[in-house]
């Protein structure tokens, strides 16, 4: 009878979390997997949310959120999951992880006109990083002889500085970067975009080269979840991933928001 009790409070309680929208937190800053279109999220993880939920049968809600905020208003209760190109890595580690359903490289990319051609002639260069993550780049950074880490806040702004001359060149994750690398630049918000455009009227060369490649100890790109909560939402999430890297099931989205680079 305890057993039969116990059983029937733990269905109640995980029917009642799926009877709500499950409340997830993405970042409104990391094009292409999540943007704002207007007052509106957009991006390759808002349509990875619509079929990975739709496959569920769950409701959901996209709650923009900073990343390095996510997992700590996970851990507290305010958001549910973190659907936002999440690495393992020292914003993440409060949580509890999916698979992976996205693997990225550490590019180093520069201005096609700075006559930068390897790794090594990085000596004694300005280095823009993104600062998620910052600790992994700040270490690649000390392996290069005289070179200097400068910290920003997103890929748009790196990619900017570089054909303003304020960087020599930029380590950052294929994720956010591999669009601009192929000449897309419609995710520059308005004041980006007029930067840019200003750039090009000037006679800025604003192809982007990658001079080098290397795998990433942050390469998988996962959901983030609670540590010992949601276990069942976790694996039931995780079965869909893998049927839906089976089935090739993200092609048609990667090559939508340019995340295909060869």
């Amino acid at each position: 009878m305890k057993f039969k009790k116990m059983f029937l409070v733990i269905s109640i309680s995980f029917l009642s979390l799926v009877a709500a929208p499950i409340k997830i937190g993405m970042s409104p800053d990391y094009p292409p997997f999540g943007y704002l279109e207007g007052d509106k999220m957009a991006g390759f993880d808002v349509e990875f949310a619509q079929m990975l939920f739709k496959e569920l049968g769950l409701e959901y809600v996209i709650v923009p959120t900073m990343y390095p905020d996510i997992c700590s208003k996970i851990s507290s209760g305010e958001l549910d999951i973190g659907i936002s190109a999440m690495g393992i890595d020292e914003n993440t580690v409060g949580c509890d992880y999916s698979v992976s359903y996205y693997e990225s490289v550490n590019m180093y990319v520069t201005s096609a006109s700075s006559g930068i051609k390897s790794k090594e002639d990085l000596a004694g260069k300005k280095i823009g990083y993104f600062y998620d993550g910052a600790q992994m780049y700040r270490e690649l950074i000390a392996e290069i002889p005289m070179a200097r880490g400068y910290p920003k806040t997103n890929v748009s702004s790196m990619i900017l500085s570089l054909f303003e001359n304020r960087l020599d060149a930029i380590i950052v994750d294929s994720t956010g970067v591999i669009p601009f690398v192929k000449g897309n630049y419609d995710y520059l918000d308005k004041l980006e975009r007029s930067a840019f455009d200003l750039a090009v009227s000037l006679g800025v060369n604003t192809k982007l080269v990658v001079i080098h490649e290397e795998p990433s100890p942050e390469a998988q790109t996962i959901i983030s979840f609670p540590k010992n909560r949601l276990g069942e939402l976790k694996t039931d999430i995780n079965q869909v991933i893998i049927k839906f890297r089976e089935n090739n099931a993200f092609q048609p989205l990667l090559e939508k928001y340019d995340l295909i680079l060869n």
